[in-house]
């Protein structure tokens, strides 16, 4: 609708705060961190239940480094690479929710330490 592409997997970019902002980090940043999220079992989301209960949830991720020198400097160039990425990102996501994996996936396991889970405790 309005001539956006209508994506299944993820909401339309808010785009104003973007385009204000990272064209003007340019200068103090080396890169942007563009991260996916998935959860492999919809049933076992990650929430404060499964803090509480001490059920852990897996999250997949899919990481990408984008180098500042790629940003554009132009406010609506930053608009549409925005718009870009997360036409991408619901094509990652459509490929993941077939194959139950990210394209290219290392599986990097990660085991909670006592002291993450202190800092969870502590935003409770």
């Amino acid at each position: 609708e309005n001539g956006k592409t209508v994506m299944k997997n993820v909401l339309y970019p808010r785009l104003k705060g973007t385009q204000l902002v990272v064209p003007r980090i340019r200068t103090y940043v080396d890169c942007v961190y563009d991260l996916t999220a998935a959860f492999p079992d919809p049933d076992n989301r990650p929430g404060l239940t499964n803090l509480v209960l001490g059920s852990p949830a897996r999250v997949d991720f899919f990481l990408r480094r984008i180098p500042a020198s790629e940003i554009p400097e132009d406010e609506e160039e930053v608009g549409q690479m925005c718009v870009d990425m997360f036409e991408e990102k619901d094509k990652l996501l459509d490929e993941y929710n077939l194959c139950g994996r990210f394209p290219g996936a290392i599986e990097v396991p990660i085991r909670p330490s006592r002291y993450s889970c202190c800092v969870e405790l502590v935003f409770l």
